[in-house]
């Protein structure tokens, strides 16, 4: 609790600044947003609106999954370079939570690689049978660079059936509000190293 507590309230100021564009999204489409920074082998939730549990699992801020199979995870491990995703793929190991999930080394990079060059992550089953998650990356006024050193954070829309990708236009708005946000108003850096799916 101490971690949690503590480790992210540093991303307390960002997340102010986004639950506008949040709120908005969820209302618009109708289905749960969240924001989650990378924590090793994890993804952990330092910011949701939650419309409705689609879940088994109850998720909220401090709720912790699997980065590999999570459509924030894959956005925020796009974000690294070929040298550090390699070292993390090797530093981890994955077992697959559902028929669908892809957990094979060479499968997996392939998925994270088509994410960088996408620019967004979809994941249909992997970690919950009948739900998929769709997710883009949240990135500071000062662009990549600054975002790697300081944590990424990715946003992402929930959905219940297929055609998340229908639902990526608006995504992007509500990415290009915070980071407008972000830019006008500023945010303090984190300093500490973020359903159970996503």
């Amino acid at each position: 609790m101490l971690e949690l507590g503590y480790s992210y309230l540093s991303s307390l100021d960002l997340t102010e600044l986004a639950h506008e564009a949040m709120e908005q999204l969820s209302q618009r489409v109708g289905e749960s947003c969240s924001m989650a920074v990378l924590d090793g082998s994890e993804i952990v939730y330092v910011a949701r609106v939650a419309v409705r549990r689609l879940m088994s699992v109850a998720l909220g801020v401090g709720a912790r999954l699997p980065a590999f199979a999570a459509s924030m995870g894959r956005v925020l491990l796009a974000d690294k370079s070929d040298s550090e995703l390699t070292a993390w793929l090797r530093e981890n190991t994955f077992r697959p939570i559902t028929a669908h999930t892809v957990y094979k080394t060479r499968a997996l990079r392939a998925e994270i690689l088509k994410v960088r060059r996408q620019g967004y992550a979809f994941v249909s089953q992997e970690l919950e049978l009948g739900l998929c998650s769709i997710a883009v990356p949240v990135r500071s006024a000062t662009g990549r660079g600054r975002v790697r050193s300081q944590r990424q954070h990715a946003l992402q829309r929930r959905c219940a059936s297929g055609g998340a990708e229908k639902m990526l236009p608006a995504l992007h708005r509500a990415r290009q509000a915070i980071e407008r946000a972000v830019a006008r108003d500023g945010w303090r850096p984190l300093t500490v190293s973020r359903s159970a799916y996503g």
